[in-house]
């Protein structure tokens, strides 16, 4: 279904449309669950770099995809390699939508998890 779905939207808005790049997303999270990492990572990796494209660096689907490639990175054990990926998002969502967002909010949690997972204490208060 979702597969579908990102066909017809690739058809009929193009690649770089968000919706496209929604669709992307989706598939690739889903798959992710799946824990079928190598159809996953170049779907997420598109999405994250086609919203950086269309939307801009700053834009909440950007950061939310930044976000989600992490995860998958995480997922796969590959936790070190996540840090730049959660620490834009954490840093962009707090300077332009505020600390107290929803999804600032979220990004922080992950930080402090993220450095607590690698014993990196004394930074893990700070978030």
């Amino acid at each position: 279904m979702l597969q579908d779905g990102l066909e017809r939207a690739n058809r009929t808005h193009g690649p770089d449309n968000p919706e496209t790049l929604t669709w992307m997303g989706n598939l690739g999270n889903a798959l992710t669950v799946k824990r079928d990492f190598a159809a996953a990572e170049p779907l997420l990796r598109e999405a994250m770099d086609g919203r950086r494209r269309v939307l801009g660096n700053e834009a909440i689907a950007t950061l939310t995809s930044l976000n989600t490639y992490g995860t998958l990175l995480i997922t796969q054990g590959q936790i070190t390699q996540t840090e730049p990926y959660w620490r834009e998002a954490y840093e962009t969502s707090r300077r332009v939508l505020g600390p107290e967002h929803p999804e600032s909010l979220v990004f922080t949690a992950n930080m402090g998890g993220l450095m607590t997972e690698l014993g990196r204490w004394s930074e893990a208060e700070k978030f």
